[in-house]
């Protein structure tokens, strides 16, 4: 994620680290994206360190925004994909925490000693939509 951060003017960006975090997302970049990604990344690069209104970008949220409001998201639709998932990924990660923490507590010694324990579990965790 500090690859992409336009911090003291995108001094951590590294293309490698970010077709790297791509290859994580198989479902959201194919193959032919990621070598598209790699071309588009060193593209994005040199236009947004030229470009005045990103050099003074507290992180990859206002980079984000500012993407969106100078139309970069529509020149750069595949680096954008990926700084949407990266701006998710800390949420994605401590909603899974929290339903792991929460198991944890409900499965006590005492529930495990009973013999519909299993069941008792999965009726707990099920998700209304």
């Amino acid at each position: 994620m500090a690859a992409l951060s336009p911090c003291n003017a995108f001094s951590t960006f590294d293309k490698s680290k970010l077709v790297k975090l791509s290859e994580l997302y198989k479902t959201d970049f194919n193959d032919s994206e990621r070598v598209y990604l790699d071309g588009q990344l060193e593209t994005y690069y040199h236009s947004l360190i030229d470009d005045e209104r990103f050099s003074n970008l507290k992180g990859i949220a206002d980079l984000s925004r500012l993407m969106v409001e100078t139309g970069k998201h529509l020149s750069f639709p595949l680096v954008y994909r990926l700084l949407k998932l990266t701006l998710v990924l800390p949420v994605a990660t401590a909603i899974v925490e929290i339903c792991f923490s929460a198991m944890k507590l409900l499965k006590t010694d005492l529930h495990q000693h009973k013999s519909q324990t299993m069941s008792w579990l999965s009726n707990l965790v099920m998700v209304e939509e």
